[in-house]
């Protein structure tokens, strides 16, 4: 395609899809050049410009990206798709009040627009408006594969309204695993309204899932379901229940492990665990992932190290292999019943925001979560603490958006927590 290009050089209609083509590749750096030389001759070519906007939003240079956007609008200004995505930019920016003006202009032009509610919904959560975040978040069913996935049953949906007592309500994961291990909080709560809970999750953590709720049925996704009276989906539960930051249900802890000797641990010593990266499925990975490398540096202090990274990349493995302080266990993972019992053991998790931190969280365990500069929703803004989980604190980056400073402040918060650990002397 790149010799047609050359070979039709005037051809911006062929400029335009395969730029395109390429930002939904992941090839922004191209898609931009392509776009750059196609507006030097074509400056009113409105489509090329909302592509290069687009794969400067994409690449993070935000500033940019908004002013593509503007341009864009100044020609097209009832564009909602454009409107859309400059709020998006606007929110990575932390601009949270023109990106929810940008988001609302879209909706007052298309009331059915399921991309700009849904975005409203991320921006107003990660703020702290829980109430009217619950309410705009419904609209990720009308969105790509939640659409496709959304569970259309015969029985009616639990709103928080209908009488519970004496009926079964089928919950059921949506999304993530950290999502479930989050939001499988309220399934107590739905069953001390008498309903029996049955709850499904993903094959991987249906054994840990027996530990959350006595009396509970709890069964893998795809299994046969049982008969049920209604049904909710586990992330509309918040909504369902009215959920703010004022009536948060955030226990100290919800899941547990039945903890076996399955690691040596010297006396005395603080044993730390490691996840660096994010699932490579989830859309986020490349802004929640560190990698092992930045993390070596505080492998230098004076702690044993475990590492409960499951999927471990080619340039980490390669590390990985010199480092012999470092005790890997992430081959053994193969279900969230084995990682509790690991995490049993530990005395604190150091996480990039992956569902093992959720875990840790959920179990209660002290657990360091290491943030991009814009999260995600579930953490808010600005707090070293979480008000999902009274366990966690928050490590987040700077404007300069590295994870530099991050680790320089996670290693002097562990040094302290080591003369701390050796004033108190050897645990019993």
């Amino acid at each position: 395609m790149a010799r047609s290009l050359q070979a039709l050089p005037g051809n911006t209609q062929f400029m335009e899809n395969y730029a395109a083509l390429l930002v939904q590749a992941g090839d922004c750096e191209a898609a931009l050049a392509i776009c750059q030389n196609g507006l030097a001759s074509s400056p009113a070519n409105a489509s090329l410009r909302y592509i290069s906007a687009v794969a400067l939003l994409r690449l993070n240079r935000l500033q940019e990206s908004v002013e593509q956007f503007d341009r864009v609008l100044l020609q097209q200004p009832n564009n909602v798709i454009a409107l859309n995505e400059r709020g998006s930019a606007l929110a990575q920016m932390k601009r949270f009040d023109d990106a929810l003006a940008s988001f609302a202009r879209a909706i007052s032009l298309n009331p059915r627009y399921a991309e700009a509610h849904f975005n409203e919904a991320l921006c107003r959560l990660l703020c702290g408006d829980l109430a009217r975040g619950w309410e705009k978040y419904e609209w990720r069913w009308e969105i790509g594969e939640a659409r496709a996935e959304k569970r259309n049953f015969l029985q009616p949906r639990w709103t928080g309204k209908e009488d519970l007592a004496g009926k079964t309500i089928l919950l059921y994961a949506e999304q993530g695993f950290g999502d479930t291990i989050q939001f499988c909080r309220y399934a107590p709560l739905v069953a001390a309204r008498g309903a029996h809970v049955v709850l499904e999750v993903q094959k991987p953590l249906r054994g840990l899932m027996g530990t959350l709720l006595e009396g509970a049925t709890i069964i893998a996704r795809g299994d046969p379901l049982p008969n049920f009276d209604f049904h909710c989906p586990l992330l509309s539960l918040p909504m369902a229940f009215g959920t703010t930051l004022d009536n948060l249900p955030s226990k100290p802890s919800y899941l547990s492990s039945s903890p076996t000797r399955t690691i040596d641990q010297e006396a005395g010593r603080l044993r730390i665990g490691l996840v660096w990266s994010a699932s490579a499925t989830n859309k986020n990975t490349r802004n929640k992932s560190i990698g092992l490398k930045p993390l070596l540096p505080l492998l230098k202090l004076d702690a044993e190290f475990v590492s409960l990274q499951k999927e471990v990349r080619a340039e980490d493995a390669e590390i990985l292999r010199t480092q012999s302080a470092l005790l890997h266990f992430g081959h053994e993972l193969t279900d969230f019943s084995v990682t509790a019992e690991k995490l049993s053991h530990l005395d604190l998790l150091i996480s990039v925001d992956t569902s093992v931190a959720h875990l840790a969280g959920a179990m209660g365990k002290p657990v360091w979560v290491l943030l991009p500069f814009v999260p995600d929703w579930r953490w808010l803004l600005d707090r070293e603490t979480s008000v999902w989980y009274p366990s966690a604190r928050l490590f987040r980056q700077d404007e300069s958006r590295t994870w530099d400073g991050v680790i320089a402040r996670v290693q002097t918060a562990l040094q302290e927590s080591i003369v701390d650990n050796d004033r108190r002397g050897a645990r019993p």
